[in-house]
Order: C-alpha cells, then structure tokens, then sequence
C-alpha cells in the first residue's frame, strides 16, 4: 500500500555536526597533522566560519598542497 507522501516514507540521514575554526585549530594535529596556524588559514582563505568535519578535511588538504611562488 502506497501513502500519499513518498517523501514522508523516506528516511533522511543525521546531518553532520558543524565545528568551528577554533574547534579545528585546538585540535589540528590529530584531525589533519597540521599545525593550528595552518588550519586556521586553510579555513580564513576558503571563508569558513563552521562546517563539518568532512569538508574541513578537503579544505586543508587542498590548502596544504598549494604550490608556494
């Protein structure tokens, strides 16, 4: 038997906790084994002020990478 609101039936994931720069940068060795100076500019350079730990990760990782001139 269907019900008339399929989006009612489907079950929605929890979403991500939301952390922020200062929670990052207290934490940045175990995290990303970056110093709390590097995090903290990966996450001024992208314009974060909170988000979740997965997108933290990709934006110091791709912030340490950077070629330097």
């Amino acid at each position: 038997m269907a019900t008339k609101n399929a989006a009612a039936d489907t079950v929605q994931a929890p979403a991500e906790a939301e952390y922020t720069v200062s929670e990052f940068a207290a934490n940045s060795m175990a995290l990303f084994g970056a110093r709390k100076e590097c995090v903290e500019a990966a996450m001024k350079s992208a314009n974060i002020k909170s988000c979740p730990l997965s997108k933290a990760k990709e934006i110091v990782a791709a912030f340490m990478s950077k070629e330097v001139k």
